[in-house]
């Protein structure tokens, strides 16, 4: 915005270049709180996202992870994924997932069977903390019969994600419509 800030005139951003109310609108004295709601919006427009699916496998106290990391543009597609990973590993223990769509307003998670908390949220942490979209974490667990106890659960099945996303090819996109202007 070119200009001086100081003056009551109104700056606004209209969404997706349509006519009508403004997203956002600010007077010169409050440039500042247009800037901070600016960058909100463009938060929501742009997202990171996993450019490929990618596995890892780890190892602790003899029980198997084996993280799975896929992008997704819907529930359906992460349930599918899911579905996918339970017949592919059928004799496993516990088939844990988590997944976040648009921009985290619908994010889900299962712990399958363990106690509370200590596989599913972790999973979604991983996923929350690495600021992607469109994803499903799933670790699938292999028990190797010695007890992990809470906390090596919660860092075995972030452990699985985590390395399931370190081998996962991440990208940036940021939504945009393109307009032609024509003058005479």
């Amino acid at each position: 915005v070119d200009g001086d800030t100081s003056t009551n005139d109104t700056v606004a951003v209209l969404a997706n270049g349509m006519s009508g109310s403004p997203l956002i609108e600010a007077e010169g004295p409050d440039f500042d709180a247009f800037c901070q709601a600016l960058t909100f919006v463009n938060e929501k427009i742009a997202r990171l996202a996993l450019a490929k699916r990618a596995s890892a496998e780890m190892t602790e106290r003899k029980s198997l992870f084996i993280g799975t990391a896929a992008p997704i543009a819907s529930e359906a597609e992460a349930r599918e994924l899911i579905e996918e990973m339970r017949r592919k590993y059928h004799d496993a223990t516990h088939n844990v997932y988590a997944y976040q769509l648009s921009g985290g307003a619908i994010a889900r998670y299962s712990d399958d069977g363990e106690p509370q908390g200590t596989a599913g949220m972790p999973v979604l942490d991983v996923i929350k903390k690495n600021g992607l979209t469109g994803v499903v974490l799933t670790v699938v667990r292999i028990f190797g019969g010695i007890l992990l106890g809470a906390g090596g659960l919660t860092r075995a099945y972030s452990g699985a994600a985590a390395a399931a996303l370190s081998d996962a090819e991440c990208a940036y996109f940021e939504e945009y419509e393109e307009y032609s202007l024509e003058i005479e």
